[in-house]
C-alpha cells in the first residue's frame, strides 16, 4: 500500500507560481511512489477582516479611491471572474486537494491519522507578513515525526521580534528541515542552531519535458513574435523605456500579462497558458520569482527586475539565491539594462542543465532521507 503524503502550502487561485509549485511538489512525490493530496488551508492574510476592523482602518480620503476602484472593478469584473474560474479549473484538473479546508479554528480531529507524512512548502509559507506565523504552516497539528519542511520560504531576511519565540519552537519541532533560500537557512541557524538544507524550488526539479506537456497555447495569441512581461508590482520608468526599445528594434509585440489596462485579453490566461507564453517569448521581463524560474527551465532570455513600492513583496533574497546558483547574475536589471538589445536576447544556457541535474539530485536525496 502506498504511503500517503499531505502537502501544506498556500492554496489560492490567483498566482501562477503558487499553483505551479504546488503541482510540481505533487508530481515529484508521486514519482517517488507516494499517494499525494494537498490539504487546503486558509490562514493569515487569506482570512477576511471583519467589517469592524475595516471600519477602524477607514480614512475620509479613501472615498475617491473606493469610488475609482469600484468603477474599475465593475469594468473588469468579468475578466477577473474568468481568471479565477480558470485557476480553479486548473487546480481541479491537475492537483488532488482535500474536500475540506483547514483553518486555525477548524482542523479535522483525525487529520494526523489520514496521512503518513506532511510536507510544508514551497512558496512563502513561513513569511509572517502573509501567514502571520500560523501553526498550520509548521504542521503543529501533526505528530512531530511526520513534519517535513520541503523547501519552504520565509520570503524575508529577518523574523520580526514578535514572532521569534514562536518560530523557534515550531521550527525546532520539525522532523526534517530544508529551505528554499540561503537567507532562510541563516534564520533557522540563528533561531534554533539547527542546520537546514537549501533546496531549489520544486518547479526546477520537475523536468522541462513535463512542463511542456502541461503547457497550452492560448487561443488569443497571434503569430507575431512577442516580448512578454509579468510584473506584480509597478513597472519602473527605466524598465518601460527598455521594453519600448527592445520592442521597437526587434518589431516585437509587448504582452503585459498582468495588466488589465494594456493587455486585458491576456489577464485571464491560466497556469498552463502562462507556461506556453514564457516558453515561446523572444524575451521575458518580470519581477516574479517563479517567472524567473520558468525562464531558466525553458531557457528563454529574461530580465528580472526589483519589485518596487510594496516592501512586503520584495524578493531580493530569493532572486539572489536563484541567479547565483545558475551563474546568471547578468540577468538582473542592474546589469541587463545596460547591455545592447542583441546581448539581452542571447542567453548562455550551456551550463544550466548541469546545475539542474545537481540540484535535482540533492532535492530527491532529501526526500529519500525525510520520507522513509
Amino acid at each position: 500500500m502506498k504511503k500517503k503524503v499531505g502537502i501544506l502550502t498556500i492554496t489560492d487561485y490567483g498566482n501562477y507560481g503558487n499553483r505551479l509549485q504546488n503541482y510540481a511538489t505533487q508530481e515529484i512525490l508521486k514519482g517517488k511512489g507516494f499517494e499525494v493530496t494537498t490539504v487546503k488551508s486558509r490562514v493569515g492574510n487569506q482570512i477576511e477582516k471583519s467589517f469592524k476592523e475595516k471600519l477602524k482602518e477607514f480614512r475620509p480620503n479613501d472615498i475617491s479611491r473606493i469610488i475609482k476602484n469600484r468603477m474599475n472593478n465593475k469594468k473588469h469584473a468579468e475578466v477577473k471572474s474568468e481568471r479565477y474560474s480558470k485557476f480553479v479549473k486548473f487546480s481541479k484538473d491537475n492537483i488532488k486537494e482535500t474536500p475540506y479546508t483547514v483553518t486555525e479554528e477548524a482542523i479535522p480531529s483525525d487529520i494526523d491519522q489520514q496521512f503518513d507524512y506532511f510536507v510544508t512548502g514551497s512558496d512563502q509559507v513561513w513569511n509572517p507578513n502573509y501567514r502571520k506565523g500560523s501553526g498550520i504552516d509548521f504542521l503543529t497539528f501533526a505528530s512531530k515525526e511526520k513534519r517535513i519542511a520541503l523547501s519552504p520560504s520565509f520570503g524575508i531576511s529577518t523574523i520580526p521580534s514578535e514572532y521569534r519565540n514562536k518560530y523557534s519552537k515550531m521550527i525546532e519541532e520539525m522532523a526534517h528541515l530544508s529551505v528554499r533560500e540561503e537567507a532562510g537557512a541563516k534564520i533557522i541557524k540563528e533561531l534554533t542552531n539547527r542546520e537546514a538544507e537549501v533546496l531549489v524550488d520544486p518547479t526546477l526539479v520537475l523536468e522541462e519535458v513535463e512542463w511542456k506537456k502541461l503547457s497550452k497555447k492560448p487561443n488569443i495569441i497571434s503569430d507575431k513574435k512577442y516580448l512578454l512581461t509579468y510584473f506584480l508590482g509597478p513597472i519602473a520608468e527605466k524598465t518601460q523605456a527598455f521594453l519600448d526599445k527592445v520592442s521597437s528594434e526587434k518589431n516585437l509585440e509587448i504582452i503585459y500579462l498582468h495588466d488589465l489596462k494594456r493587455s486585458p485579453s491576456y489577464y485571464s490566461v491560466d497556469p498552463s497558458e502562462f507556461l506556453y507564453l514564457i516558453d515561446h517569448a523572444e524575451l521575458f521581463c518580470t519581477d516574479s520569482f517563479h517567472g524567473s524560474i520558468f525562464s531558466i527551465v525553458f531557457k528563454t532570455p529574461f530580465v528580472v527586475c526589483d519589485r518596487i513600492e510594496n516592501s512586503e513583496l520584495k524578493m531580493s533574497s530569493r532572486i539572489d539565491t536563484l541567479l547565483k546558483k545558475f551563474s546568471l547574475s547578468e540577468r538582473h536589471e542592474s546589469q541587463s539594462l545596460g547591455l545592447s538589445v542583441e546581448e539581452v536576447l542571447e542567453l548562455n544556457t550551456s551550463h544550466i542543465e548541469d546545475v539542474l541535474i545537481k540540484e535535482r539530485e540533492q532535492y530527491i536525496n532529501y526526500i529519500d532521507k525525510a520520507l522513509v
